[in-house]
């Protein structure tokens, strides 16, 4: 008897957001397409899809790769209303770039009316020598956010699935938790934490980012630093797939 194909899971949209120059397309296309995009062209808004297959079950990844110069962050809001979970990176060769992480999820937060499935990412860790952000600064920020973090290479290809999977991992407990806290709640039960399928808690309180970002954090459409002047890339899309066991 022929088995039926595995369903595949409503699909996650993920954004990856952070200043102009950190690598963030870089990041995508190395997931995507497996190889490493050595010139650097300022993006606008470019798509992508992976197909990955995590514990035995297929999902479905969007990847909304953003601009991060300053003439590009109107759209900012567009992006954050359209997705549901997002990856924030910073340079490690740019303080500038890591100061912005806090103050940019504290917007998203703002704008969203929740807390998000969210991670850091610190990219570029390959490049020793100009190194301005340590390790244990990148974990400690994240940390006090309330995110999980990874350092990555998107030139030696390190870090880069890890961090996509589990923001797809994080994405998907929680819309599990958010039903199923809906489901307490019309019950007459209440709470901000619930377990998911594997026992682990899952936390819906919204996150406390006024200490960590000072009173700085930036509106959803205010303006972050960058270049101007320079021309991007719109709308391009590609479909590839992943295993990760």
């Amino acid at each position: 008897m022929a088995l039926s194909p595995r369903k595949e899971n409503a699909g996650v949209k993920v954004a990856v957001l952070g200043d102009a120059g950190v690598g963030k397309t870089a990041l995508v296309i190395q997931l995507c397409l497996n190889h490493f995009l050595e010139r650097y062209d300022p993006t606008i808004e470019d798509s992508y899809h992976k197909h990955m297959i995590i514990n035995h079950q297929p999902y479905s990844l969007e990847v909304l790769d953003t601009g991060g110069l300053e003439e590009y962050s109107p759209l900012r809001e567009q992006w954050i209303r359209d997705c549901e979970a997002f990856i924030l990176v910073y340079a490690v060769t740019s303080r500038a770039s890591f100061s912005k992480i806090a103050p940019l999820l504290a917007a998203i937060e703002r704008q969203k009316g929740e807390r998000v499935p969210a991670i850091v990412v610190g990219n570029k860790s390959d490049s020793v020598g100009e190194r301005q952000v340590s390790s244990a600064e990148g974990s400690q920020l994240a940390k006090q956010i309330g995110c999980e973090f990874f350092e990555s290479s998107a030139r030696n290809d390190i870090n880069i699935t890890r961090a996509f999977t589990q923001i797809l991992k994080i994405a998907t407990q929680t819309r599990a938790a958010k039903s199923a806290a809906a489901a307490a709640a019309a019950a007459g039960g209440s709470g901000t934490t619930n377990n998911n399928s594997n026992g682990s808690s899952i936390n819906l309180a919204p996150r406390d980012l006024s200490k960590v970002v000072g009173g700085s954090a930036v509106s959803a459409g205010s303006k972050r630093g960058g270049g101007a002047g320079k021309t991007g890339k719109l709308k391009k899309s590609s479909d590839e797939k992943c295993i990760v066991m």
